[in-house]
């Protein structure tokens, strides 16, 4: 083997070892920010969650007391439904924003499994560019 053929197959090699150690570093990247934007979307949601919580807690209570201070009775007829449809509106409210979090979710899935697909395809540049040098210096 000539010194060329020694220089394109190190060039080669040493290209390929670059490119897969950017690989790999770029699948760590983006392993942990879909890890810190995954985390995030749960933080919220769970905040969103406790907040609409509360805030029917709050509004049944008050309402509970607009009906004493009216003399009704909270625990039945009317007075019950309107609190009945303070809490299913509560609910509906809660299964839409459940949905509108996991959308968020899947989106960051998506965006991690298109960064790791571009990442391997890199790789797989790399190995081809690999090859194919170790091809022209076979045929030399």
């Amino acid at each position: 083997m000539g010194g060329t053929e020694a220089l394109i197959i190190a060039s080669a090699v040493n290209g390929y070892m670059q490119s897969s150690q950017q690989a790999k570093q770029a699948k760590r990247t983006a392993t942990r920010q879909y890890q810190e934007q995954a985390a995030a979307i749960e933080r919220q949601k769970k905040a969103d969650t406790k907040a609409r919580l509360s805030a029917l807690e709050q509004a049944s209570a008050t309402r509970r007391a607009q009906f004493a201070a009216g003399g009704i009775n909270s625990k039945g007829g009317s007075s019950a439904a309107v609190l009945e449809g303070m809490a299913d509106k509560t609910k509906e409210q809660l299964e839409d924003q459940a949905q509108y979090y996991d959308a968020q979710l899947r989106s960051a899935q998506g965006s991690f499994a298109d960064a790791q697909a571009a990442q391997m395809q890199k790789k797989n540049a790399a190995k081809m560019d690999l090859l194919l040098s170790a091809g022209k210096v076979a045929s030399m």
